[in-house]
């Protein structure tokens, strides 16, 4: 999993805060940028239930890395946050080959994209990991080159988007009118999932509190360049009431913030900053981190 490779770096004893969330978050926030030591655990795809899974899990498996917690940055990427369950999606496996969090199958089980067992997912996942090797490629793998990873200085143990650097282009007028504009995430509202997400979420900031009584806890809304948002903008509605409603209770109950790019920030209306319609590219990562 994404967070375990992060957390088993031994360069790095323990972190001042975490960033969370989706691609947007993955690829939108650089944790060098923050002010102090912060690592961030997003992956293509996660859901609220997989943020406080993954959260969870690191606390209970490294907690001297997060023995002095102060910051939490979680992102929720837009406003039907509450809506989208990764389980019940056709995004599940994908997820699954990311390196998203994979012990626990949450609503897989009802999951009509997908006629496979959650398990057998996994094994195959594993299978195409080792894909060409014998046991004897990897029994001389583990005696010659044990220490690869250090001598590497842990290169790929860290949360810095391996392609960062990379993604200098610029969403083109095919990538705005191709988004999924009547996604079923924004079409419909799942109330049952809107109900468990809102639970979680709480659950979460009850958690990060037991951690640290002071921490800050950051959510965040990363945009979409500005045509997209405006075509969004009327399946989103339905969504948006909800989400503030929400939002607003938990900022007076746990003192949280809510950094909304969308409405507080001139990112949007920069089509330099967007690598695609609803991802930054390098340039806008390095601004909107600078912001945060």
């Amino acid at each position: 999993m994404v967070c375990d490779k992060i957390l088993m770096n031994p360069n790095v004893q323990e972190y001042d805060g975490f960033i969370i969330g989706l691609s947007h978050a993955e690829v939108g926030v650089i944790p060098s940028m923050l002010n102090g030591r912060f690592c961030n655990l997003s992956v293509s795809s996660q859901d609220i239930y997989y943020h406080y899974k993954t959260i969870k899990y690191c606390i209970q498996n490294y907690p001297n890395k997060f023995k002095n917690l102060k910051y939490a940055v979680i992102d929720l990427c837009d406003y039907n946050c509450f809506n989208y369950d990764n389980s019940l999606s056709n995004a599940a496996v994908n997820y699954l080959g990311f390196g998203g969090f994979n012990l626990d199958k949450h609503n897989f089980s009802q999951n009509k994209s997908f006629n496979i067992e959650y398990e057998d997912i996994k094994r195959e996942l594993e299978k195409q990991k080792f894909e060409g090797l014998t046991d004897i490629n990897i029994a001389n793998w583990s005696v010659n080159f044990s220490d690869v990873y250090e001598l590497a200085n842990y290169e790929g143990f860290n949360s810095v988007y391996k392609n960062l650097k990379n993604r200098i282009s610029v969403v083109s007028d095919a990538q705005i009118d191709n988004y999924q504009y009547s996604r079923g995430t924004v079409t419909h509202v799942f109330e049952k999932t809107v109900k468990e997400n809102i639970e979680t979420l709480e659950k979460m900031f009850e958690l990060l509190l037991s951690v640290n009584p002071e921490i800050k806890i950051y959510t965040t809304i990363i945009p979409k360049f500005i045509e997209v948002e405006a075509r969004d903008a009327k399946e989103l509605l339905k969504h948006e009431k909800i989400f503030f409603d929400v939002i607003e209770k938990f900022k007076e109950k746990y003192n949280i913030v809510l950094v909304d790019f969308k409405k507080n920030s001139d990112i949007i209306y920069n089509r330099n900053y967007f690598f695609d319609a609803n991802h930054l590219n390098y340039y806008g990562a390095l601004r909107l981190t600078k912001e945060l």
